[in-house]
């Protein structure tokens, strides 16, 4: 798993959370590897096995990192050896940064606010830590008129998010530019996606 925040004070970057769990006796150990490098030190906190209702163990260990470095397209690996098993099991995390769509709805989802709907949606990402804002002629929009989803895990592992924002028919005929933003720890920077009523005539 990879969280968006770490939970270290001092470690600015996501973190990475491995679990092992159901194996019994206690004695699992938990390692990390960086390009196949073993990775080791302050950034790394080993758990305690928790014995579980049904007798079997459970065993996490958290990789905290800076950004830069998980943005430099390298592979961090979590092992795990037990007396079970014949040798370490071992999950690499996958890292994929999302498309962005805009789409323009004559129709708004929302009672009371007459006027466009624009959709945007953001797809194809994991982990899951995905945000979406939305800005007027580069100022900042928010408030009532924005509807913000929740990430959706998909079949293949990705996440997909959705963002609405509904305007008033006079603003939109106004010309003004209306953009979506997303922002990823799989981007160095965040992708845009811009629209406007004398691109789009409903």
């Amino acid at each position: 798993m990879v969280a968006p925040q770490p939970p270290l004070p001092g470690l600015e970057g996501p973190t990475l959370v491995c679990l092992a769990k159901g194996f019994r006796p206690a004695g699992a150990a938990l390692s990390w590897s960086e390009d196949g490098a073993s990775v080791s030190g302050e950034e790394v906190r080993a758990g305690v096995a928790q014995r579980q209702s049904d007798g079997s163990y459970t065993l996490s260990s958290v990789l905290t990192l800076p950004t830069t470095r998980w943005r430099s397209a390298h592979t961090f690996t979590c092992h795990v050896s037990h007396s079970a098993l014949s040798s370490p099991l071992t999950k690499t995390g996958a890292l994929s940064p999302p498309s962005l769509e805009l789409m323009v709805a004559p129709q708004p989802p929302l009672p009371g606010l007459e006027g466009p709907t624009l959709v945007c949606l953001a797809k194809g990402f994991r982990p899951a830590g995905a945000a979406l804002s939305w800005s007027e002629d580069g100022a900042s929009v928010s408030g009532e008129e924005v509807r913000a989803g929740v990430a959706q895990r998909q079949s293949d592992g990705s996440y997909t998010l959705s963002s609405v924002l509904t305007l008033p028919t006079t603003r939109w005929r106004s010309a003004h530019t209306f953009t979506c933003h997303v922002s990823h720890s799989a981007l160095s920077s965040p992708l845009t996606k811009s629209v406007s009523s004398q691109q789009c005539s409903l």
